[in-house]
């Protein structure tokens, strides 16, 4: 037997169609409401002010909780069973879904818990506090069902161009976080000449902001996930989902204003090793 008998046909590989989205956006730009317009979702939400919004779009909505019923990410052993979580075999079968909102509140997570009490950095802190980022947001990605991972943006200069980029510490990092992905969104709100609100996800690629499309699907669309997994992978579209996009597709859009409300909290970007090695406590993430 030939190892090339061991290649298949891409079409076979149905189990592996899967939608990667990272969704980038300052807040109130409808990172969350598009996130959990999901179906059958396992959210791990960090900001718990984020679950009415949740339970409005999506009541069915999985919202996970700790072993002690604790709602929500908040802690690093909370990220530890999280990750977990995700690990357990049955996920397939009761998600189409996970949603993780958001890598930025993870991160801050992480870094805290690399923080001496007096707030400086342990030895190797930074080091660790991307890695371990890194490895959640790939773990994350490579679960056997469709994903979504958001992340807060942050206005940046880049060579006196003013740029959007997700909030994140880690030169390297923030530009190949959007590779880890098959589809980039930038979320944003259009303000309409009649004053009515329209969320958006821009995926024409920019360079102003992070963004990447992928076939069948337009520049700008509705903050609709289902309706993306319609239009690039064929599954079936429910009726309360077409009849949002009809109505979405109905605004008019002809004012190309863009107000957006973006989370400016400045990250620390210093991947240096600093600190000294006198803090012995066991890292959380170690495991």
């Amino acid at each position: 037997m030939s190892l090339l008998d061991n290649v298949a046909p891409a079409k076979d590989l149905t189990d592996y169609h899967k939608a990667k989205i990272l969704l980038i956006g300052g807040t109130g730009s409808g990172k969350t409401v598009a996130a959990s317009k999901t179906g059958k979702v396992l959210y791990g939400i960090t900001e718990l002010q984020g679950v009415p919004a949740i339970d409005e779009n999506n009541p069915e909505a999985g919202i996970w909780r700790t072993s002690k019923k604790e709602v929500g990410i908040t802690s690093p052993a909370a990220i530890q069973e999280f990750r977990k979580t995700l690990t357990d075999h049955r996920l397939p079968d009761r998600y189409d879904f996970v949603v993780l909102d958001s890598l930025t509140d993870i991160q801050r997570i992480i870094k805290r818990a690399y923080q001496k009490p007096d707030g400086e950095m342990m030895k190797n802190g930074w080091n660790r506090t991307i890695d371990t980022t890194t490895r959640i947001a790939l773990e994350v990605r490579d679960l056997p069902v469709h994903v979504i991972v958001t992340v807060i943006s942050k206005e940046v200069d880049d060579n006196g161009t003013l740029v959007h980029r997700p909030a994140l510490t880690g030169r390297d990092l923030v530009p190949q976080l959007g590779q880890f992905f098959n589809l980039v969104g930038f979320c944003y709100r259009r303000l309409l000449p009649d004053g009515r609100i329209r969320h958006e996800v821009m995926f024409r690629a920019s360079e102003k902001y992070m963004s990447k499309g992928m076939p069948a699907l337009r520049d700008i669309e509705p903050p609709e996930p289902l309706w993306r997994l319609h239009r690039r992978f064929g599954t079936e579209l429910p009726d309360d989902v077409a009849a949002r996009v009809k109505a979405w597709e109905a605004m008019a859009i002809d004012s190309t204003e863009l107000n957006e409300e973006l989370d400016t909290e400045a990250t620390e970007e210093n991947e240096e090793n600093s600190g000294d090695d006198d803090d012995k406590r066991p890292d959380p993430f170690a495991s």
